[in-house]
């Protein structure tokens, strides 16, 4: 699909350039491009979302998942913006990927339309099928796994929240505290990204 007529914003761009020295170049990249459709684009919503996906490698294993767009708006009540990660303990089939890419780009969208903001520990009780996660009901967004990971960057004008998004359960949507929380997503899921 065509870019849209401005072209990418400075912080898409260098949240596109972090993300490839980060992961190095994708495998794939897919667009979704809501300007280029029939209906216009609802004021405040990101016109545009590439999902990049880095596939499995044998020393890794992990299929790995990664919004750019999202921090192009700004979110109602927050002071940071977002984009999406998502990571799947398996090599996935074509079909596979394309499904959790439209589902990443897709819930990219969901703060703007719903008038809301997303944050490391928030949760989403309904977020529709959850791709390879068909026994989960709930999405939680949890920031960096271990200490030397990556969930952030500082741009002069903006800092940008990387959620890593875990299917959970409507059970552990329950939870309130963070504490309880990692203990689910450590303890309970035993691998937080292995479908289930």
């Amino acid at each position: 699909m065509a870019e849209n007529s401005t072209g990418p914003s400075q912080l898409v761009r260098h949240v596109y350039r972090e993300n490839i020295k980060y992961f190095g170049e994708p495998d794939d990249s897919f667009v979704f491009d809501n300007e280029s459709g029939s209906s216009p684009v609802p004021n405040g919503v990101p016109g545009r979302i590439d999902v990049f996906v880095w596939h499995a490698a044998a020393d890794l294993g992990m299929t790995t998942f990664s919004t750019i767009g999202m921090c192009d708006k700004s979110m109602t009540g927050a002071d940071h913006r977002a984009e999406l990660h998502f990571a799947v303990r398996e090599r996935l089939a074509p079909d596979e990927v394309q499904k959790c890419a439209r589902f990443l780009a897709n819930l990219a969208v969901y703060p703007f339309l719903c008038e809301t903001n997303l944050d490391w520990w928030h949760k989403i009780e309904d977020p529709g099928k959850i791709p390879l996660f068909s026994n989960a009901k709930c999405l939680l967004f949890y920031p960096r796994f271990v200490e030397s990971g990556w969930d952030l960057i500082e741009v002069e004008d903006a800092t940008v929240k990387l959620l890593n998004v875990i299917p959970i359960s409507a059970d552990a949507y329950k939870l309130k505290s963070r504490d309880e929380l990692m203990d689910y997503v450590w303890n309970d899921l035993a691998d937080p990204f292995a479908p289930w």
